[in-house]
């Protein structure tokens, strides 16, 4: 087991390397380190109160504040005004590339169908 001494060394290490290449690993950085990781995260969490993610938003910049407003997941673009009761096929292309086809659909149905995927991811 290291001392306090020498496991804030290797958080300062940590820091350190994470500037030069922000995707390391703690668990990475500790195995090349010869740290055991089980009592790096102890030290972290317990004795610091820090997380993996803190430390890298600290070193990095990075906020891990949710936006005030969400951003939607599926954004409408329409080249003609709807009417409410017209039924038109209606092909939605999300972004994980899922192409999705209604043969016959209503604006009603369209919105209702946005909505859903909005509001659960």
């Amino acid at each position: 087991m290291m001392s306090n001494r020498q496991y804030q060394a290797a958080l300062e290490g940590y820091k350190t390397a994470l500037v030069s290449n922000p995707q390391l690993t703690l668990s990475a950085y500790a195995r090349k380190n010869n740290i055991g990781v089980s009592g790096f995260c102890h030290y972290l969490n317990d004795r610091l109160h820090l997380s993996v993610k803190q430390i890298k938003a600290e070193v990095l910049g990075i906020s891990h504040e949710l936006p005030s407003k969400p951003s939607p997941f599926v954004e409408v673009i329409s080249e003609a005004p709807l009417q409410e009761d017209k039924t038109i096929p209606i092909e939605i292309v999300f972004p994980s590339g899922i192409k999705m086809t209604v043969n016959d659909g209503s604006l009603t149905v369209l919105n209702a169908l946005i909505d859903k995927f909005n509001t659960t991811v």
